[in-house]
């Protein structure tokens, strides 16, 4: 579930939802009226402000002191720009939005889940309280967690290797247990 209830408390920022949310909350409401124009034309220091929230919001995926440094860079438009193109800037209001409104909430459709699952939990996340992951189990009672300790919620960028040789364990047992999709074929052939 990513919005916090009364029910339950592990969403999105944790117990920092309402604060970080209504953060999103005002300057999206600063940004609507600009709506359909060029990023451009939005005055600088509205645009610095997106580009902090933002920049605050990608930050909380990761554990790892680098990649938060990183994210950082988010606030200096020219630098994001190379990696979050803004010719259609609205997308990022968009999802920003999804995440105020759309009430994601996957707990009841977990249940009836018969696949296999590995959940992998970083276990110092700030996007995503630790202990809303590991009530996968709960929810999923064949599903394996996999607790990836000094890890935020961006496992493969805080535990490239790690992540790596646990999603190739997850797919061979998968394939193995006859359960892999068939994989899609490419317009080429080699030769024998």
């Amino acid at each position: 579930r990513v919005l916090n209830a009364a029910d339950w408390q592990c969403g999105l920022m944790g117990d920092e939802q309402d604060q970080r949310l209504s953060e999103w909350a005002a300057v999206m409401e600063q940004l609507e009226p600009w709506r359909g124009r060029s990023f451009r034309a939005i005055p600088v220091r509205l645009r610095q402000r997106f580009w902090h929230v933002l920049s605050d919001f990608y930050g909380s995926a990761f554990h790892r002191r680098g990649w938060k440094q990183t994210t950082r860079l988010a606030r200096y438009e020219r630098f994001v720009q190379a990696v979050a193109p803004t010719r259609h800037w609205t997308i990022y209001l968009d999802c920003m939005r999804s995440y105020l409104h759309d009430n994601y909430d996957w707990r009841e459709s977990l249940k009836s889940l018969d696949t296999p699952l590995t959940a992998m939990v970083g276990m110092q996340s700030a996007m995503y309280p630790a202990e809303g992951q590991l009530h996968i189990q709960d929810l999923v009672p064949h599903a394996r967690i996999e607790r990836f300790e000094q890890c935020g919620h961006a496992i493969p960028f805080d535990a490239p290797i790690r992540f790596q040789r646990g999603l190739g364990r997850f797919l061979r047992e998968t394939a193995d247990a006859g359960l892999a999709r068939p994989r899609p074929t490419v317009g080429l052939s080699r030769a024998a």
